[in-house]
Parts: structure tokens; C-alpha cells; sequence
């Protein structure tokens, strides 16, 4: 009999979380677009104050060609300039007094805008003017006021400049007393800007939003977007600063915009940021809009959802409509992105897997390692089973294995193992790769690992050797899952290590009270079939379980019972309450099931005649679905415990009988002995068992062989079986002939 255990898959690594699993790993999911770029600097007029949107165009005679200039026409003059290289030549021609911090941060601005990174123009600036012009504006950085401050913010970041995180750390420290005199344009911008930068600094970034905060109500929907999607980028998490800023959200949700809707659900995914009354009107809103969402929009809607853990299957149902219609047009990372977000959020979908599988149309062998072991986690976990992609996916996987990381080795192990796709030859390259990656191996991995092994039947015994030594620094950090799954797998596998054994039972102690009902029960089951006895641990465990009896099923009511009998664990008070809880399930009892208690009530010895009564109830309506060893196990259970019931006995030998030749030679012992032992003589189905087992004694063992003489000698069998008893002599002879000794 055997326990069925679990694997527990996760994403695999992080680069948005994929899915520790196995559930697993986001590194596979795209983050949202940049349609947003910021506001853009705000122009100046001549005389310095804020002009219009755009920076002034060319006058005709308002400035000369050569020589310095001031004040007003200096600042027109910069704002006429037509390509870096002029602006560079006008302000090192100016570079005076006369040039202030008006002047730099127009000359930055028109810069951006002449030059922004990534433009043809970018390409071909001088870094060496840019960086002077940096410099020149440093240096005025301590007279710059707020417009100023972030109009230079926002020019830096769109101008990629080499170097310039010491003028954005200067600029920062300028900007902070000024910071209560910033426009909510010239916040959103800043917020923006250090995004673009990737520039952390966490105390400016509290001092933007304590100053932001009371401006939240007056934020545009494109603000309170772009500084959630920045504060994402930056990995600036303020719960509070978050709360107030979807609260003046949720009241325009109605003006977002489909991009927007996912921008903003991707912001509060990458930040963790929980809030399901905000995310049901979000979605109430998306719903309405789907139609208008990109692909990429209703992938990273999905994505966000699966990495936040909100579940609403009726929005996911509508935006797996608005998605088939647009699966010609999405990339395959984006449609891998979606399925791992089914996967996460448990959304069964048959019909859209194949249609997403169909419109793949990257080859496989395009895929780099993380996006197949994430592939390949995402079908699993939905339980989207497609043999023939499967193949090719692991055909694709096959010559980058060496390049998987640990937690991808570990996640395709226990995709296969999950989907039942038993493929020798790939897991045996699977193991040769994870072999030198062990030490790298985290817990969940470990356990995963240990558990497809297990599940696949693959069993290497120097991995799961090396496998073992790799745990033991883990298993304080084992969960009692890994916990569990690990002593499961061993016991499939059939690798006895004591020692190992042991250390995960010291470190599993106390985590004892997190173990559910299948974990308790595979944990029995494990240590029985390991032959491993601790008798403090298994006490524990059953304390553990007696809480949780209600909640066996018939199965784990069996495996446990089978468990403490194979050990020899005698614990009556748990005995009770699990006949207590056995009994209003009865009707549920199986053969085997029934079969195996008996055995286990009698090899333990634990007598309860009116539980015993009842499960022959049971047993009478199964006969006919017993097994040859269910039948030899309970007529040796009922004689052991002393139960007799001479009707019960009659309709099972009657039932055995034609089965007699499909019995084992260890079924005809036992057979032989219970009817030896008890009260019931049956001469004819006796001798019935003996023509089944003459031809058969040479297959017979030695200790069956006593067995079988000892029962025969019991109700004198013997003298009327002497053929039988002098060809069971001769085969105990060959068995073992300087030592036989039989009645």
C-alpha cells in the first residue's frame, strides 16, 4: 500500500515574479510599455518666466550669430538653437556671469530636446559637451528655483548623459527645501525623471510625496499613473502615500484610459501593494474597455492580477475573449506571460491553451532556458497536457540544460513529473546538469526535485545522494511540505539514509502544527515504509493529527492505521479517535480498505469487537471485490484478534475458493494459517489450497514452508495430507537443509 504524494510547483526567479514554483519565476513577463515620457520641460520667455509649451522659435535680428550676449536675448538665442553643436558653441561663447541659472537650465532643456537618447542626433553629440554643459549647471544649481530644478530633472533623464549621476545627486539636494514650491507638473516630471534615471534615493522620494500627497485630488489621470508606474520602477514601496493616491484615483477611473487601467494594475503588482476593493473597480472599469486593450495591455493585466493573487474569474473570463481575438497579433513572450498568469491564478481554460499554443510562432528552440522551464510550468500547473508540444518543448530544452538555473532544473523536474511525461533519457540529462548546480539549490527545489524523481520512477541513486547532502544545510528552512514530499520521496525511491532521515525529523518537529491532513499521513507513511522508528517524532505526529481526524479521508484513515502497525507504534488513545472517526465512513470502506485495517488492528493487537462487527458489514457487501490478498489477510486478521464470526468466515471461503490459483505462495500461507489457527474447519477448502500449493512448494520460502507445516499440524492436516506433507518436507530439505525443523 502506498501514500500519494504531492509536489508543491512554484514560479521559477524574478524579474517581474514570472511562478518558488513548482511556481514558478517572472523573469519570463514584460514589463508595461513607456507610452508615457512625462510632461516635457516648460519653456521660458525671454525674460525668464514660464512661457508657453514649446521653447520659443528663431527671431529675425533678435540675437547675433557671435560674440556674448545677456539676459533676455541669451535665453532667446539658446532656445534657437537647431543642433547640439551650436548650443554647445553658445554657451561656452557665454559662459559668464551674465549666463545664470536661467540660462543652464533652458540650455539642458533645448538640449533634451535637440538630443534626447536614442535619437539619430543623440548619436553623434558630443558626450564631452554634454558633460561641460553638466558641469556649467552644477555650478548654478544652488540659485536654480523649483521650475528650474525640474525642467534640468527631466532634461538629464531624456538625455542619457554619461556621468550624471553626481549632478542628479547634486540637483536633488537643491531640490529638497524647494520641494513645497513644485507644481504638480514639476512633481509628477521629477517622479518621472528618477525613474527614466533609475536613480534611488529614498529620502528625496519621501520628501516628493509628503509634498505630493495634499495634491493628490487635483493629479490628471495620466499623473497619478505615471507616478504609481515610477514609484513601480523605482521599487519605492509607501503603503500610505499608495492608499491616498488610489483614493484619488478610484474617483476618475471612469477617464482612464485602457492603458492606463493595466499601467496602473502593473504599478500596484510590482509594488505589492494589496487593496481588492481598489482592484474590483478597476477591473469593473477595465471590463467595459477591454475591447481597446493591445495585447500587451491584456497579458500585463493578467500578469499583474496572477502577481497581486486576485482572483475574479469572471473578468478573466472576459478578457480571455477580448485576448482570442487578438492572439494573431501578440508576441509569444506575451502570450507565455499570459498562460503563466492562468497558471498562477488557477484559470482553467482548454480551449484558449490550445489556441495560445497554436499561436506561438517563435520556434521552441528561440526560447532561452527560462522561458522553457516557465512554458513548461505554466502547462503543468493548468494541467494543459499536450504530449507533442511537450516533446518538442523538451527537445528545444535538451541542449541548454547546462545554462538552466537551479530553479529552473527544478521546475521542469517537477513539470514532467506533474504531467506524467516520463522521458528517461531528457531527465537523465536533466539530472547530469543539476548535479553541479546543487549547492545553488534552494528548499523548494530540493524537495521538488526529490518528489518528480519519485513521481517518474526515475531513481539515481548517487543523485539522490547528492541531492540529500546539498538538504541538510536547508532543512531548518524546510516547510512541512518540503518536509513531508522529501520523506515521501525517499520512501518511493526506496533510499534508506537514517542518518538524513533523522536530521529531517528534528528540524520537521517543530513545524509540526503546519502539516495538513496529507502531509501527516505521507510523513506516516514514509517513516513505515523506510522502516524508520522515532517514537517521540511519531507521537508528536499523531498529537498533531488527532485534531484533524474529522478531515481524513477513508484513505489516509487506512494509510495511517497501516503506518503505526508496520511500525509497531501502540498509542490506544489515538487508536480511539481514529475508529471514532472511521466509523461514520464506513459505507465508504473499499476491500482493500477494510482488508487493511483488519491487518493493521491485528498486528497491532488493538481489539474492538464493535468496530470490528461494523467493518464486517461492510466486508460482506465487497466480498466478491476482494483480492486474493485482501481475502488470505482478513481470514489471518479476524483469527489473530480472536474474532469469530463462523457466517462471515463461510461466505469468504467461498468467495477464495475459486481464487485459489491466482494466490501467492505467501497468500496460501496465510491462508493456511489463519484456518489453522481459528475454530473453523473446512476440510474440503483445505484441501483444495493444498492441490493449489503442491506444484508450487519449490517456490515456496523457508519460513512459509514452517508456517504452512505448523497450520496443518494444528487441526491434524497432516495425517490426512501425507503426499502434501512429504513433498513440503522435500522442498524444505532443498531450502534449508541442515536447519529445517517442521512439526
Amino acid at each position: 500500500m502506498e501514500s500519494s504524494g504531492r509536489g508543491c510547483g512554484r514560479m521559477g526567479g524574478d524579474s517581474v515574479e514570472h511562478a518558488r514554483s513548482p511556481m514558478g519565476d517572472d523573469s519570463g513577463a514584460v514589463v508595461s510599455r513607456e507610452r508615457y515620457h512625462g510632461h516635457g520641460g516648460r519653456g521660458m520667455g525671454g525674460d525668464g518666466s514660464m512661457g508657453g509649451g514649446s521653447m520659443g522659435g528663431r527671431g529675425t535680428g533678435a540675437y547675433r550669430r557671435g560674440g556674448r550676449m545677456g539676459g533676455p536675448l541669451l535665453t532667446t538665442r539658446i532656445n534657437a538653437c537647431e543642433s547640439a553643436d551650436e548650443l554647445f558653441a553658445v554657451v561656452l561663447q557665454n559662459e559668464s556671469p551674465a549666463f545664470n541659472y536661467i540660462h543652464a537650465s533652458v540650455a539642458l532643456a533645448r538640449l533634451a530636446k535637440l538630443a534626447p537618447l536614442g535619437s539619430p542626433m543623440h548619436a553623434s553629440t558630443s558626450q564631452a559637451g554634454a558633460a561641460q554643459l553638466l558641469n556649467i549647471a552644477g555650478e548654478r544649481l544652488p540659485d536654480m528655483k523649483a521650475h528650474e530644478l525640474a525642467n534640468s530633472l527631466w532634461a538629464v533623464s531624456k538625455l542619457g548623459v554619461d556621468g550624471a549621476a553626481a549632478f542628479v545627486g547634486a540637483l536633488l539636494t537643491a531640490a529638497t527645501p524647494e520641494l513645497p514650491n513644485f507644481n504638480i507638473q514639476e512633481l509628477t516630471n521629477s517622479v518621472w525623471a528618477l525613474g527614466k534615471l533609475h536613480h534611488k534615493d529614498a529620502a528625496f522620494m519621501r520628501e516628493v510625496l509628503q509634498v505630493a500627497t495634499s495634491k493628490l485630488s487635483n493629479f490628471t489621470t495620466q499623473d497619478l499613473c505615471i507616478t504609481a508606474m515610477e514609484l513601480a520602477k523605482l521599487d519605492h514601496k509607501d503603503a500610505a502615500f499608495m492608499g491616498t493616491l488610489l483614493a484619488a484615483a478610484t474617483q476618475k477611473l471612469p477617464r482612464f484610459e485602457a492603458q492606463a487601467l493595466a499601467n496602473t494594475a502593473m504599478a500596484l503588482a510590482k509594488l505589492d501593494h494589496h487593496d481588492a476593493a481598489f482592484m474590483g473597480v478597476l477591473l469593473t472599469e477595465a471590463t467595459s474597455k477591454l475591447s481597446s486593450f493591445t495585447s500587451q495591455e491584456l497579458a500585463n493585466t493578467a500578469f499583474s492580477l496572477a502577481k497581486l493573487g486576485h482572483r475574479d474569474a469572471a473578468f478573466m473570463r472576459q478578457l480571455l475573449v477580448a485576448a482570442k481575438l487578438h492572439l494573431p497579433s501578440f508576441t509569444t513572450p506575451d502570450l507565455f506571460n499570459l498562460a503563466m498568469a492562468l497558471a498562477k491564478l488557477d484559470h482553467h481554460n482548454a480551449a484558449f491553451m490550445g489556441a495560445l499554443l497554436e499561436a506561438a510562432t517563435l520556434p521552441l528552440s528561440s526560447f532561452n532556458p527560462r522561458a522553457l522551464a516557465n512554458t513548461a510550468w505554466a502547462m503543468a500547473t493548468l494541467g494543459y497536457n499536450d504530449t507533442a508540444f511537450m516533446g518538442a518543448l523538451l527537445e528545444a530544452a535538451a541542449s541548454k540544460l547546462p545554462s538552466f538555473q537551479a530553479q529552473d532544473l527544478s521546475n521542469t523536474a517537477w513539470t514532467l513529473a506533474t504531467l506524467g511525461h516520463n522521458d528517461a533519457a531528457f531527465m537523465g540529462a536533466l539530472l547530469e546538469a543539476a548535479a553541479s548546480k546543487l549547492p545553488r539549490f534552494q528548499a523548494r527545489d530540493l524537495a521538488n526535485t526529490a518528489w518528480a524523481l519519485a513521481t517518474l520512477g526515475h531513481n539515481d541513486a548517487e543523485f539522490v545522494g547528492a541531492l540529500l547532502e546539498a538538504a541538510k544545510p536547508h532543512l531548518p528552512s524546510f516547510e512541512a511540505q518540503h518536509s513531508a514530499n522529501t520523506a515521501w520521496a525517499l520512501a518511493k525511491l526506496g533510499h534508506k539514509d537514517p542518518a538524513f532521515i533523522g536530521s529531517l525529523l528534528e528540524a520537521a518537529t517543530s513545524k509540526l502544527p503546519d502539516f495538513t491532513v496529507h502531509e501527516i499521513v505521507n510523513t506516516a507513511w514514509a517513516l513505515a515504509s523506510l522502516g524508520y522508528s522515532n517514537v517521540e517524532f511519531i507521537s508528536s505526529l499523531l498529537e498533531t493529527a488527532t485534531s484533524k481526524l474529522p478531515d481524513f479521508t477513508v484513505q489516509e484513515i487506512v494509510n495511517t492505521a497501516w503506518a503505526l502497525a508496520t511500525l509497531g507504534h501502540t498509542d490506544a488513545a489515538f487508536m480511539d479517535a481514529l475508529l471514532e472517526a472511521s466509523s461514520s465512513k464506513l459505507p465508504s470502506f473499499e476491500a482493500q480498505h477494510i482488508a487493511s485495517t483488519l491487518w493493521a488492528l491485528a498486528t497491532l493487537g488493538y481489539i474492538d469487537a464493535g468496530f470490528i462487527g461494523a467493518l464486517l458489514e461492510s466486508a460482506t457487501l465487497n466480498l466478491s471485490n476482494f483480492t486474493p490478498q485482501d481475502l488470505a489477510n482478513t481470514a489471518f486478521a479476524l483469527t489473530k484478534l480472536g474474532h469469530e464470526d463462523a457466517a462471515f468466515m463461510r461466505e469468504l471461503l467461498v468467495v477464495a475458493k475459486p481464487h485459489l490459483p491466482s494466490f501467492t505462495t505467501q497468500d496460501l500461507c496465510t491462508m493456511a494459517m489463519a484456518l489453522g489457527k481459528a475454530d473453523h474447519h473446512d476440510a474440503a477448502f483445505m484441501g483444495a489450497l493444498l492441490v493449489v500449493a503442491a506444484p508450487r512448494l519449490p517456490d515456496f520460502t523457508a519460513h512459509e514452508l514452517a508456517d504452512t507445516a505448523s497450520a496443518l499440524a494444528t487441526h491434524g492436516y497432516v495425517a490426512n495430507n501425507a503426499a502434501f506433507m512429504g513433498a513440503l518436507m522435500a522442498a524444505a530439505t532443498r531450502s534449508c537443509p541442515a536447519s529445517t525443523s517442521l512439526p
